[in-house]
């Protein structure tokens, strides 16, 4: 059981270090903060977030994809997002 958890953490935090690499961190989380020294999130909270963002865009897209067509200012945003998550797919 520990070795499936040790495997489990190893994985999420490769995927977080992935993540902070190709330069998506700022669509999964806050970069920073006012007055804050440290890092706000560690690569295993990444690599878990990311996939969970993953799996709501599965449920959310069409309802996205509405709410895009609605607010067409927003495309450029929406068309970067979906390059994020192409690539987080692969990864």
């Amino acid at each position: 059981m520990i070795l499936l958890i040790a495997i489990a953490y190893t994985i999420s935090t490769l995927k977080g270090k992935l993540i902070k690499q190709s330069g998506f961190q700022k669509y999964i989380s806050r970069l920073n903060e006012v007055k804050r020294r440290s890092r706000r999130h560690s690569n295993f909270w990444l690599g878990l977030y990311g996939n969970l963002w993953i799996i709501a865009w599965d449920f959310l897209g069409d309802i996205v994809q509405d709410i895009i067509n609605i607010n067409r200012h927003k495309i450029f945003n929406y068309q970067k997002g979906l390059k994020a998550m192409s690539i987080l797919k692969e990864a």
